[in-house]
């Protein structure tokens, strides 16, 4: 099993703001404190029944995207270093994500239509930079309603629980 640095951060963060101690989460998901301190550091990979029993103890959107992020391949939140971790920095990201997206969107859907052999090494990429811009659209969302339910100190999980509940796959 590979090393998850991201969510090996995300957990720690998590520690830090529920001030749950580590010993008895290690001990409730039955592994030595010390590989607690590894799964915290990065230094060994957590199990997928691990992951899920930690974020359950510790809630904590941020921490269960990026614990379905590595286990389920799915888009996470986006952690760009350059910017700040707030929830006007998560705004305005989303924001220029859509924008760009969607100054592409028209050219994209007119080369779609186009039958394969008349597209061209360019038409191609451009394609592929819509997908990619419309990748960092979802992330910049998920940032976004992550840092917006943080700063208010809502815990949106009962939302998405009701999401899942009703038009969920």
């Amino acid at each position: 099993m590979g090393k998850d640095y991201k969510f090996a951060k995300q957990l720690q963060l998590r520690f830090e703001e529920t001030h749950i101690r580590k010993s008895k989460a290690a001990q409730q998901i039955h592994v030595a404190a010390s590989t607690m301190s590894d799964y915290i550091n990065g230094e060994y990979a957590v199990s997928h029944d691990s992951k899920k029993a930690l974020a359950s103890m510790l809630g904590g959107l941020a921490l269960r995207w990026s614990s379905g992020r590595a286990d389920f391949h799915i888009i996470s939140f986006m952690d760009d270093p350059k910017l700040r971790a707030d929830v006007f920095a998560a705004i305005v990201s989303a924001k220029k994500e859509e924008r760009e997206r969607l100054e592409q969107e028209q050219h994209y859907q007119e080369l779609v239509i186009e039958r394969p052999g008349y597209i061209t090494r360019a038409d191609q990429e451009f394609m592929d930079s819509y997908w990619k811009n419309a990748i960092e659209e979802v992330a910049a969302e998920i940032t976004k309603l992550i840092r917006l339910a943080k700063y208010e100190g809502r815990d949106p999980q009962p939302l998405i629980d009701a999401f899942n509940d009703a038009l969920g796959g």
